[in-house]
């Protein structure tokens, strides 16, 4: 043990010493290969993230198959002088190995490979785990005489080097852990001591991810382990934006006849166990019964008063806020007091159309909320609607100054409320939300407790004549899988990317032509924003646990704008002169960063040892190249999505604390 640890010390991630570099032993050989032994037998169990490939050129096959490379622009991490092609599972090979290696990436395929990291963030310093295919590989991908100081102990069949290129390559039973990267240092040691034959935590072997495991079907794929970090660092996103939070989870993902399917097991933390979220069978036929030519629906049920305490939490950069104050006045008496005893809970139905008038490439947006007050949640969106309005009109200096109109028609007997916005000036420019909303005509009706509001009378009208069968309905799709396997969603989503494809085509013609189009800069000023404030990378970690008002530093990154002034424990209490929001620190310090003004960069109020100082900061993005426009990612998405016919998705709460969930993709052949 103690000659293994002295090894370990020699090779960590503290670097050689110059002897050691210097050092040469050109007889070092190569272990035998042996099938047996499984991969996960040297993952510590302290790995946060976690990917198996029992095959990588059956997952290469399905991937091509599948067209997913067309995809590869929206998640390619390569710098632009590096984007030479689509961006794969080769390129991804690639960029996991750096570069200093002789290893083939073709010869690669064909092997067994997994990848450990302490987190999903920290997926591009982990250590890769590779099953050996022949005795000679290794001095194929590592000619001897590249390696640095090797370390060989035949007894136990164990070989230890670096690389010329300061990559850690630990060998045994024909199992190669290779950590082009030494960031991950507590990982790499956990790895080479259970390559070494010490006695330690095995991933494989822990209960968190058996059990995960275990309710993963048939052979897939790939699959892959998350744990939830202890910390979050300012402007990551999270792993999965669903709901609901997770702990642990195990993703696989599966080929199918007609395209790929995604299985998700998870475990929700305490606050969320037991929560009763499903959807009503109300919900799931509203949105069998929505037009066939719906480009994406999704049903929800949401906690009224949870959603808004949200809304308010991110303030002007949430989208939602006029959805749920309108939800939140059903809540309400006439009066506008709140009534005890009314239900907190609604679900919740967004359908995406397409605009099917000749030459239309306006925005066809509805949703519909349950209500046993159907009729008054109507009348109550109508006002609201209209009085919000009528302030962005004002914006207008051309308006005219007297009230927007109201007007009611019947259709199949049904009430429809519509609020015409012609008188909207059509002389704004074409970018601006004037012209825009001057297409739009919000219509609201009520009908069979539910209440439909959408952005024209002609959508609602075609929501009632596919509810009551006059139009052929998206449950009419052949395409579409409607996850029969889950039994009580909490959650489902359909889409029809090749129809999506259409509509954002039109839009881009639109936006060419100098029309006003859903994808003019302006109108993604403020969203794309925040995206980039999600970039600025501050360089700590928080604290999960908050204290009211305070952001307790956990870590330092080197490297990033908080190193050498902040501290781990420090409390930042305030960004530019502003306190944190006392219910949600954390978010709050997120949204300070993202409207800091500072032409330096924020200056942040910190309570360090008793004391409070200032500390001033610069700003630093994590990419180097600027954020793409709102027409860029259409351009971006179009193609892939003109692969796929059919997506679904949805999940549901299994036993107390669990959620399992499913993404299908029907795939153009």
């Amino acid at each position: 043990m103690s000659a293994w640890l002295a090894v370990v010390v020699a090779f960590g991630p503290v670097g050689l010493s110059r002897a050691e570099t210097e050092a040469n032993d050109a007889g070092a050989g190569t272990p035998a290969v042996a099938q047996s032994e499984s991969l996960l037998r040297y993952v510590p169990a302290g790995a946060g993230f976690f990917v198996h490939v029992p095959s990588i050129r059956a997952l290469d096959e399905a991937w091509r198959r599948a067209h997913l490379e067309r995809l590869g622009a929206l998640v390619d991490p390569r710098a632009g002088e590096e984007k030479t092609g689509p961006f794969g599972l080769r390129e991804a090979l690639r960029l996991l190995l750096g570069g200093h290696t002789e290893i083939d990436v073709e010869e690669l395929l064909g092997t067994e490979l997994a990848l450990a990291a302490g987190s999903w963030q920290k997926a591009d310093s982990g250590i890769l785990f590779v099953r050996l295919p022949d005795a000679e590989a290794l001095d194929r991908w590592f000619p001897v005489e590249e390696r640095l100081a090797p370390h060989q102990n035949e007894a136990d069949g164990l070989l230890l080097f670096r690389t010329a290129g300061r990559m850690l390559v630990c060998v045994r039973h024909g199992i190669a852990a290779i950590a082009p990267r030494t960031r991950e240092a507590a990982l790499i040691r956990g790895t080479m001591r259970l390559m070494a034959g010490d006695q330690g935590e095995v991933l494989g072997q822990s209960r968190h991810y058996e059990e995960l495991r275990a309710r993963v079907k048939g052979t897939p794929l790939a699959v892959a382990y998350l744990s939830e970090p202890g910390e979050t660092a300012p402007g990551d996103s999270p792993v999965l934006n669903v709901w609901p939070p997770f702990q642990r989870a195990v993703l696989a993902i599966h080929e199918r006849a007609a395209g790929l399917e995604l299985e998700w097991h998870s475990v929700a933390p305490g606050s969320v166990a037991g929560t009763d979220t499903s959807l009503s069978r109300a919900s799931l036929e509203c949105v069998r019964r929505l037009p066939r030519s719906t480009v994406l629906a999704w049903a929800t049920a949401v906690n009224i008063r949870e959603a808004s305490a949200l809304t308010a939490s991110n303030g002007p950069a949430s989208g939602t806020a006029l959805l749920w104050s309108l939800l939140r006045a059903l809540q309400a008496g006439g009066d506008g007091e709140q009534r005890a005893g009314r239900d907190e809970r609604t679900e919740v139905v967004v359908a995406w159309d397409q605009d099917l008038r000749p030459g239309g490439s306006s925005l066809q947006l509805a949703v519909l909320v349950q209500s046993t007050q159907a009729a008054v949640l109507r009348d109550r969106m109508v006002e609201v609607a209209r009085r919000a309005l009528q302030v962005v009109r004002h914006l207008d200096p051309s308006a005219p100054a007297e009230p927007l109109q109201v007007n009611r028609t019947t259709y199949l007997g049904t009430p429809i409320v519509h609020i015409p916005l012609a008188g909207f000036s059509s002389s704004s420019p074409a970018h601006s939300v004037l012209s825009l909303l001057a297409q739009w005509e919000p219509a609201f009706a009520a009908q069979d407790r539910w209440v439909i509001a959408a952005l024209s009378p002609d959508h609602v009208r075609r929501i009632l004549d596919s509810r009551q069968g006059l139009l052929p309905r998206l449950e009419d799709r052949a395409e579409i899988d409607w996850l029969g396997a889950l039994d009580e969603p909490a959650m489902l989503a359909v889409a029809q990317p090749v129809a999506a494809a259409g509509v954002l085509e039109d839009w881009l013609k639109t936006l060419e032509g100098g029309g006003s189009s859903v994808l003019a800069p302006a109108l993604w000023e403020k969203p794309l924003g925040w995206m980039r404030s999600r970039q600025q990378q501050l360089g700590i970690g928080m604290r999960t646990t908050q204290t009211p008002g305070v952001v307790v530093v956990a870590r330092v990154y080197p490297g990033t704008p908080a190193a050498g002034k902040l501290l781990v424990d420090d409390w930042i209490v305030g960004v530019d002169g502003r306190l944190l929001d006392m219910n949600a620190p954390n978010e709050s310090l997120r949204r300070e960063l993202f409207e800091s003004t500072g032409r330096a960069g924020p200056k942040l109020r910190v309570l360090r040892a008793g004391r409070i100082i200032d500390v001033q900061l610069t700003r630093s993005l994590r990419q180097g190249e600027p954020l793409p426009s709102a027409a860029d990612i259409a351009r971006q998405l179009t193609p892939g999505a003109r692969t796929i016919r059919a997506l679904s998705f949805g999940y549901e709460a299994t036993d107390p604390g669990h959620y399992n969930g499913r993404l299908v993709l029907n795939l153009e052949p």
